[in-house]
């Protein structure tokens, strides 16, 4: 990558001026011209590029072009373009120059039902839902099969599959094996649909997978810095859920949503148990009750009391005069939970 870095900055130089960067498997180079340049006058020194490259290294070399602009905060919808021209391969193939704004000109790329279907997709692999995007699949084989469909718009159909598939990988990166096996699956021009079809959605069935093994093991490293934050802090009275969501980085409504999801419970509810609990111990261990309160993170005794009492049925005063009456006397040790306190 660095070698045809520094070709690619050499022989555009007499165009502009080049910038190369290496990112994932895939090199991006912006040049920057005074002049507007035919994209004929583009190709020819990339056409000198890959003649060297197939030579020096008998390696193909795909180049997608985003459109030119103008102004530098356009310059990553450029880059976008570039890299969605490169994404076509999967339809012309590799080793050739593809421009996006050819692409802009195909009348069947910008296809109603492709766009909507590969839009289905992609969301039903982000959440991986494994039947929605089983059902997507089958409403494309459907469409395609459709009386009087253009059977050239297979192509189109495979390249949006494709598309569909590509935030996902980059998602979970998925290593480089998986993914040149993903796209010699679709490049493959002998595989009839229904085989595309059945492999496509096994390999999106390996993905749903992935990510709802992530999604759990987040989730549960989640509730785990959930709980330990509430158990480090609760003798805060300032404890809220706005406080704990900003602490630990993310919404209030994500972490209201998160938690009752994983658990089944309201998390300010289950605070106030986790409160709740933590009194109870410390009625039977003694200390005041003010000292109690503030450990918790009580602010009203009253409301404190009148709350206990509605979900223990006995003040905490009698709570804890129960608590030690109930404690199991050691013959051995006489007077042992019988002195007064």
């Amino acid at each position: 990558m660095a070698y045809l870095k520094n070709i690619m900055e050499e022989v555009f130089r007499d165009l502009g001026q080049g910038y190369g960067a290496e990112l994932d498997r895939d090199l991006y180079f912006l040049l920057h011209s005074s002049r507007h340049l035919p994209i004929e006058e583009i190709k020819i020194p990339l056409d000198q590029v890959r003649s060297h490259m197939a030579g020096s290294f008998s390696c193909r070399m795909t180049v997608g072009i985003g459109l030119a602009r103008e102004r530098l905060e356009d310059i990553p919808q450029s880059l976008e373009e570039a890299r969605e021209s490169l994404r076509y391969r999967i339809i012309r193939g590799s080793g050739y120059d593809i421009f996006y704004g050819e692409l802009e000109t195909d009348p069947r790329r910008n296809i109603e039902f492709l766009t909507e279907v590969r839009g289905r997709l992609e969301e039903a692999l982000k959440e991986g839902d494994f039947p929605s995007v089983s059902a997507g699949v089958l409403t494309l084989e459907e469409k395609l099969n459709a009386g009087g469909a253009d059977p050239g718009i297979v192509p189109y159909a495979i390249w949006n599959l494709y598309l569909a598939i590509q935030p996902s990988l980059e998602r979970l990166k998925v290593r480089e094996d998986i993914q040149n096996r993903m796209e010699s699956l679709l490049q493959d021009r002998e595989l009839p649909f229904p085989e595309i079809r059945d492999r496509y959605l096994a390999f999106c069935w390996e993905l749903c997978e992935n990510t709802n093994r992530q999604r759990s093991d987040h989730c549960k490293a989640l509730l785990t810095d959930i709980q330990n934050y509430i158990d480090r802090n609760l003798d805060d009275r300032n404890l809220t859920l706005d406080g704990i969501a900003r602490a630990l980085g993310m919404t209030a409504s994500y972490l209201t949503r998160l938690y009752r999801t994983q658990t089944g419970l309201p998390l300010m509810k289950r605070v106030d148990s986790i409160r709740m609990e933590r009194a109870k111990t410390l009625l039977r261990t003694g200390g005041d009750l003010d000292s109690i309160l503030s450990a918790c993170g009580y602010v009203d005794k009253n409301n404190f009391c009148r709350k206990f009492k509605r979900l223990e049925g006995i003040s905490p005063m009698q709570y804890r005069k129960l608590a030690r009456e109930q404690v199991p006397h050691s013959p051995d040790s006489p007077g042992v939970g019988g002195a007064a306190m």
